[in-house]
């Protein structure tokens, strides 16, 4: 369900009024720790903020080192098969002992990417889906040929690049707004003030990271991975009116229309209208 209280035409990927999740801390459980906790509590007292950092920057880790091993292998095979290549002769004998070798090596490299699948979760299969020939089009022509681009996006990393930015795992919405058939597309992120662990906050480690995974799938998928990156890298400054970090009343957004490598057409397979 969609809801936006003050924009017409506008949806929000989030929660509708009243409607409850199973893994959401409860009403009841929320009053009581605020009433335990006093007004100087600001996180969950069942939150813990630096382990779940540090476990999120762990599996982060794990996850590039097997890329790695993969990465490693797979050159490997190229090279070793490139120079044998460059020495096969005529001779059945010879060349089914090539053969052979060649089959081993990958089978060093299927291995590694075994290895590497093991260390996924189950919501990163999507990072290793192709770019569209229209995404990299619009990629080379502005950043270049040789543009090759840090990878896909996803869920853990998106919310560590937002605590890096603000200190904060904020809560993050994906907005699109189109007011008439012939006109463009207005698609942003939206940062909130509530933020992963605070006592009004109702998500859960879980549910933060399934949410934070739907919106690295949606960014990957637009060709806008890189682009997101750039935004949480640079220094919270406030812009077109727009506060620097999110506040009680106002959202930071970051608008993806607005990238060099944007096309409406993209978002044809999220947005219907």
């Amino acid at each position: 369900k969609t809801f936006n209280p003050r924009t017409r035409g506008a949806k929000i990927a989030g929660r509708a009024p009243g409607e409850e999740r199973p893994t959401e801390v409860s009403p009841e459980q929320l009053a009581k720790w605020e009433t335990e906790g006093g007004e100087g509590g600001t996180y969950r007292p069942d939150f813990d903020l630096q382990a779940f950092t540090q476990q999120l920057e762990t599996q982060l880790q794990a996850e590039s080192a097997a890329k790695t091993a993969v990465e490693l292998a797979e050159e490997k095979v190229q090279a070793d098969l490139a120079a044998r290549l460059a020495e096969v002769h005529d001779g059945h004998g010879m060349m089914a002992a090539e053969l052979g070798r060649v089959k081993v090596l990958e089978g060093v490299a299927d291995k590694a990417a075994g290895a590497d699948g093991e260390s996924r979760s189950n919501g990163d299969e999507y990072g290793y889906m192709s770019k569209s020939e229209r995404q990299m089009e619009l990629e080379r022509a502005y950043y270049g040929e040789d543009y090759v681009g840090e990878g896909p996006l996803d869920g853990r990393e998106l919310a560590l690049l937002c605590y890096a930015k603000y200190g904060k795992y904020h809560d993050m919405a994906v907005k699109h707004v189109r007011m008439g058939e012939d006109m463009d597309r207005w698609v942003s992120l939206n940062l909130y003030v509530g933020h992963l662990g605070q006592r009004s906050y109702p998500a859960t480690e879980e549910t933060y990271l399934q949410q934070m995974d739907a919106i690295a799938y949606m960014i990957t998928s637009w060709g806008q991975a890189d682009y997101a990156r750039a935004f949480f890298r640079e220094p919270p400054i406030a812009r077109r009116g727009l506060p620097s970090k999110p506040r009680v009343d106002t959202c930071v957004t970051l608008q993806f229309n607005r990238s060099p490598t944007w096309d409406d057409a993209m978002g044809d397979e999220f947005f219907t209208y």
